[in-house]
């Protein structure tokens, strides 16, 4: 079996090369669409093709970003479609530009404005965005880099006749405990990230923590004045700090909502490989 699918993959992958360049994925077998692109397998078969839904006709014309296709759900999930795009323009730059288009063109109501990215996060990569219309529904916009360009999806549920103001009191992400004090750190820039530490946020009653795994040609004392710059712009106080051969670190405290908290920064470091965790306690 893993035989035969590497053959049909690899066959379909070989058949790009000689696709109409006017339609990049019609190369695409549907089972092959089904089992690595969704995971549906074959029942409700998806297609994959180059329309755009009416609600977005336009954004397949941007400049300086190219449409790829369209992904629609074999499903009965809200009719979902998936439209893919690359460029070769910064993350930021393509998700202000494809963000003004969905808010020109009638999604101007945010459920999620990507306040919830608290904590380490990549700036290659979006926190994501959700907007509503009441009259087409909601769209969801992610953007990455991925092997040297800028990756973009929009994710588009036609739902009719949304009350996107009720839905967004109901749905609005609102941190609990600690959470809500846990401050947002960009990686380096050039960070990648480790595939075997990953990046996270964790929580309990009385302590949160965000950590992450990247590579970056910098040395230790750079990544930790990186990151301890971003968390005295947010209004911590320095309590103390340190630079071991392998583990560094700072302390660091701050009062809000009337409690006191200290948050703790933890560097492992090995050549260019990182781990970072930062983590808040209340005080007793």
């Amino acid at each position: 079996m893993k035989r035969l699918v590497f053959l049909l993959l690899s066959t379909t992958i070989t058949a790009a090369s000689a696709a109409d360049k006017s339609d990049p994925l019609s190369c695409l077998d549907p089972i092959v669409a089904a089992t690595f692109l969704t995971g549906f397998g074959t029942q409700g078969m998806p297609s994959v093709s180059q329309n755009v839904p009416e609600p977005l006709s336009g954004v397949e014309q941007l400049e300086n970003i190219n449409f790829i296709g369209t992904y629609e759900s074999g499903t009965n999930y809200s009719a979902g479609k998936n439209l893919g795009f690359v460029s070769d323009k910064p993350v930021a730059e393509v998700e202000q530009v494809l963000e003004q288009f969905l808010r020109s063109h009638g999604w101007d109501q945010s459920r999620n404005d990507g306040s919830r990215g608290t904590g380490f996060r990549q700036a290659t990569r979006s926190q994501g965005i959700t907007l509503c219309s009441d009259a087409d529904g909601m769209v969801t916009l992610m953007v990455r880099e991925f092997d040297g360009q800028t990756v973009a999806n929009l994710m588009s549920y036609s739902s009719r006749n949304v009350d996107c103001a009720s839905m967004n009191s109901r749905m609005a992400y609102r941190p609990i405990g600690l959470n809500k004090h846990m401050p947002t750190l960009d990686l380096p820039d050039g960070a990648k990230l480790s595939m075997n530490v990953g990046m996270g946020n964790s929580s309990s009653g009385n302590a949160a923590s965000t950590q992450a795994g990247f590579q970056v040609d910098r040395s230790k004392t750079q990544v930790l004045a990186h990151f301890d710059q971003q968390i005295e712009a947010q209004g911590w106080s320095l309590d103390s700090g340190w630079e071991g051969q392998q583990v560094s670190g700072s302390s660091w405290t701050k009062t809000m909502d009337d409690k006191s908290v200290v948050g703790i920064l933890t560097l492992v470091a090995n050549d260019d490989s990182f781990a970072v965790r930062f983590e808040i306690q209340a005080l007793p």
